[in-house]
């Protein structure tokens, strides 16, 4: 297991907070804040002043945090904060060496049900752009209690598919590459946890609601 803290609960100053929790035996730090302003809205000198105290210090960020998405469920309000502010903060992570980003989920009203919340973030990410066609071929969701969740839903008559169980760098038309089990770590362990939901032109709206209703039941049991 690995220690991390968020740095501005040490100091708004990133390389007084890095200072301190390296005195305290932590290596990681999740980058929220430098002086009041949040990521990834912080300058170019603040950006290379973090750059410069990681390399300095050999710390390392184990994320960063941009608040987005703390939103009610609004499509003008989520098209706002998946644009440009988005590729801002993914760009940012790349750079800085991190991949992970901390999203905040949806506030949802008190009086809306969570499957149709659920309902209206999948309408919502799932929208195709203007001139375009979506292919509905797969809706890939992933959990490290995958093999378990499709046991129950099994059990409910709902069955469901890995798309694809076994990375390709693993089967026997790549070999030739020269991958073999542990050459992606990450890959790897996604493969072990992806799993795929209903998703084709046939199924009714009764249907998906039907799998909502036994993933809530489900997921909140592992």
């Amino acid at each position: 297991m690995k220690l991390a803290i968020n740095s501005d609960a040490i100091s708004q100053d990133f390389e007084t907070a890095v200072l301190l929790g390296l005195e305290w035996g932590i290596e990681y730090f999740e980058l929220k804040r430098i002086h009041g302003r949040r990521v990834p809205d912080i300058t170019e000198e603040e950006i290379r002043g973090v750059e410069k105290v990681l390399q300095q210090n050999a710390a390392r960020l184990s994320s960063i945090a941009p608040g987005l998405f703390k939103i009610p469920l609004d499509p003008k309000l989520i098209a706002q904060e998946s644009g440009p502010r988005f590729d801002m903060t993914i760009a940012l992570a790349d750079r800085l060496n991190t991949r992970a980003v901390v999203i905040f989920a949806f506030v949802r009203d008190d009086d809306r049900p969570e499957s149709a919340a659920i309902r209206q973030i999948i309408d919502i990410l799932a929208e195709t752009r203007n001139g375009n066609t979506h292919s509905y071929y797969l809706y890939v969701a992933r959990h490290p209690a995958r093999d378990r969740i499709l046991e129950k839903l099994k059990e409910r008559d709902i069955h469901l598919n890995i798309s694809y169980p076994w990375p390709i760098h693993t089967m026997p038309a790549y070999q030739r590459l020269g991958y073999k089990d542990g050459s992606l770590p990450e890959t790897e362990a996604a493969a072990k946890e992806i799993f795929s939901l209903p998703m084709y032109p046939s199924l009714t709206d009764a249907e998906q609601d039907t799998v909502c209703a036994a993933l809530l039941e489900i997921l909140p049991k592992l």
